[in-house]
């Protein structure tokens, strides 16, 4: 159900202030949260990236901020820290939310050890803020999803990563806004 002042922010009613976003899944109206400090734009979007040795899986938020949605699998390679940049650029996104794998424990392993290296290498090439996010036990949570949706073995490789770049970039959304905060 959308509330009038939802509508009027969506329609374009609101003139001479800016709209403000207001997220349905918290109904919580959103503000700035300055220690981020991401400036974003009515529409801005933001971009979840789950770093894997063979694939790298890209998600992207609505325009609201709420909900994260599977965008597509790049192939991990030299070039992929380059397309990771013209997609957020061409998305206009003023984040980058990378995955960092932890143990169970806490402590940080070779794998997280990539992801600092991607961010490092991606900052250079890009505008949006490029954060670093615990993606603890991610790809387990995005494989019982697709299990329950009745994907098989085979059917997930093909979009295991994307549902991990979705689970982690859901888990960074679901903390900005249960904090009633905006991106």
């Amino acid at each position: 159900m959308t509330t009038p002042a939802a509508k009027q922010a969506q329609s374009g009613i609101i003139k001479n202030r800016k709209a403000k976003s207001f997220c349905f899944r918290h109904s919580l109206p959103h503000r700035t949260r300055s220690d981020l400090m991401i400036p974003m734009e009515e529409t801005s979007r933001v971009l979840g990236v789950d770093p894997g040795s063979v694939r790298i899986g890209l998600a992207l938020s609505d325009e609201l901020g709420c909900m994260a949605h599977p965008l597509l699998t790049l192939k991990s390679g030299s070039n992929s820290t380059a397309e990771i940049a013209a997609i957020a650029a061409e998305k206009k996104s003023p984040a980058i939310i990378i995955g960092l794998p932890r143990n169970m424990n806490g402590t940080y392993g070779p794998a997280a050890e990539k992801s600092r290296s991607l961010a490092e290498t991606l900052k250079p090439l890009t505008t949006a803020k490029v954060i670093l996010w615990d993606e603890r036990l991610t790809t387990a949570a995005a494989t019982r999803r697709l299990q329950e949706a009745g994907r098989n073995s085979r059917e997930q490789r093909q979009v295991i990563d994307q549902a991990a770049a979705v689970q982690i970039l859901q888990d960074w959304l679901d903390s900005i806004n249960s904090l009633g905060t905006s991106l």
